[in-house]
């Protein structure tokens, strides 16, 4: 319910764990803090989501929604 699901896809660029479980989040961050190499990974995925989905492409979107 925190939107969250719509940025991060489990295991691609982040983990998701249920909301409000300290011991599932926990374990999480500790999964992608102590491999470097999982997190490099996930950072690398997390940036390329992030330019896709700019605020600009989005209105890019939009607008050709729009225009059709």
């Amino acid at each position: 319910g925190t939107g969250a699901e719509d940025a991060v896809h489990d295991g691609y660029n982040g983990i998701l764990v249920p909301q409000s479980d300290i011991l599932k989040t926990a374990e999480a961050m500790r999964k992608i803090l102590s491999d470097g190499e999982l997190s490099a990974k996930m950072s690398g995925q997390s940036l390329i989501w992030a330019k896709e989905n700019s605020i600009g492409n989005e209105v890019e979107k939009m607008v050709e929604i729009y225009n059709k």
